[in-house]
């Protein structure tokens, strides 16, 4: 495991050294081609630093930016490379000069990573909108934070480049507006292409290397409530929607309806006879599509567990109590579905197949002429440690969920994962 995380690192470090070098190359060439009809430079750098920022992360973006305005500082401010703008305010206020040519662009490539952070983990369509969002904001905070730098040094230039016009003016639309406009519409067109090149990038950088001949298990069956999501908080507050609903008061201890069928809760906890049974889980059911599924969360380290075990050549099936169309939609809002070969699920009615070896007997049938010995089920409670052991095959008992370590192992699970990368390393093995 050390080995490919070393290995991921070195990769990350060459992308980080090849976008450096594409800052300098950039920087430099655009001050050497400046454009007549714009008075400043033209910043093509801020397409690698945006790049850098939504790829490798915060830190990157604000090295990059780092680098962005050290070449500024020493080809303007030391070299004399724009002895008519930059070298005039230098002159002057050297201190204040150095600072703004190192901070704008820094603070520009920190704030691009900060802001397409959130986006990061979402679906495809939110971390396009998110390179959008950090590509909007580089030249935002570049042009502004110079401005305000410029501002600060007001004296030197209403005596060098205003000619009696308004500073405001001059700033704003004379020196930054142009350059800001092309810069912007340059990120705004080329935000597309950075996304997907971070897509692109990213299952590179991150795709394991594992020899699937020595793969522990072939097939794992992934149960979802308390192994894949955190369904509680969805699932308490569709509980207590449907006790109100039902007039009747809300039952102690929620969590142990997660995992059994609810025609099998309502029964056995509430007391409810059929009729009302039917009643309690169509108004639980009635919460739940409209805000009980979006009340959960994916466990950390799950979509990389997915991926790292679809990438190393096993089957994943999901094998869950939970209604198929709740399923599909949970798998569909985490992006987790195509890492999926095959969805075993409860019956939309729960009354046909809602136990869990019903669940599993789904799955199996479709696993025919693979050796019981390869297939590993992955749950976090005593309902799936007893479907594997009905049907012959290994276990793996997880202990963030809603189960305790106590009783997977009294239930008999052939193994116990702590986290995500303990279940890795048992089916990798």
């Amino acid at each position: 495991m050390q080995m490919s995380k070393n290995k991921e690192l070195i990769v990350k470090m060459t992308y980080l050294a090849v976008l450096t070098a594409l800052v300098v190359i950039l920087q430099t060439t655009g001050i050497a081609i400046k454009l007549p009809f714009l008075a400043t430079p033209v910043s093509l750098v801020l397409v690698p630093i945006v790049l850098g920022a939504c790829l490798l992360g915060v830190r990157a973006g604000a090295f990059l930016g780092f680098v962005f305005g050290l070449i500024v500082t020493i080809t303007c401010c030391f070299m004399g490379m724009d002895p008519t703008f930059t070298g005039i305010l230098f002159q002057e206020h050297p201190v204040i000069t150095v600072l703004l040519c190192l901070s704008k662009s820094t603070l520009a490539g920190l704030v691009s990573g900060l802001v397409y952070k959130p986006f990061k983990d979402k679906n495809e369509g939110m971390r396009v909108v998110g390179t959008f969002v950090a590509a909007a904001a580089a030249p935002i905070v570049n042009t502004g934070t110079f401005i305000i730098g410029c501002l600060i040094m007001s004296d030197t230039f209403n005596a060098n480049f205003t000619g009696g016009q308004n500073i405001f003016y001059v700033l704003f639309i004379v020196i930054a507006g142009f350059n800001f406009l092309f810069e912007f519409a340059l990120n705004m067109i080329l935000a597309p292409t950075i996304s997907f090149v971070v897509r692109v990038v990213e299952k590179q950088v991150t795709k394991p290397k594992v020899n699937k001949q020595n793969l522990r298990y072939k097939v794992a069956l992934f149960d979802m409530d308390g192994t894949l999501v955190n369904t509680f908080e969805g699932v308490k507050n569709s509980l207590i929607y449907a006790f109100e609903k039902l007039g009747d008061p809300v039952q102690d201890n929620l969590q142990r309806f997660i995992g059994p069928p609810l025609t099998q809760s309502f029964k056995e906890f509430c007391g409810y006879d059929e009729e009302k049974m039917n009643l309690a889980i169509e108004y639980y059911r009635e919460y739940y599509a409209k805000q009980g599924i979006d009340e959960c969360q994916l466990y950390d380290g799950i979509k990389e567990l997915l991926r790292d075990l679809k990438n190393a050549g096993v089957k994943i099936y999901l094998a869950t109590s939970k209604p198929d169309i709740f399923a599909h939609r949970l798998a569909h809002n985490f992006e987790i579905s195509p890492y999926f070969d095959y969805f075993a699920c409860a019956s939309a009615d729960e009354k046909t197949r809602t136990t869990k070896e019903q669940v599993m007997a789904l799955a199996m049938e479709q696993l025919e002429g693979y050796d019981k010995k390869d297939i590993v089920m992955i749950g976090d409670r005593h309902f799936d440690i007893n479907g594997a052991k009905a049907f012959g095959i290994s276990s793996i008992g997880v202990t963030f969920g809603f189960g305790s370590e106590e009783e997977l192992r009294e239930t008999g699970a052939t193994h116990i994962a702590h986290n995500t990368e303990e279940i890795k390393s048992i089916v990798l093995a």
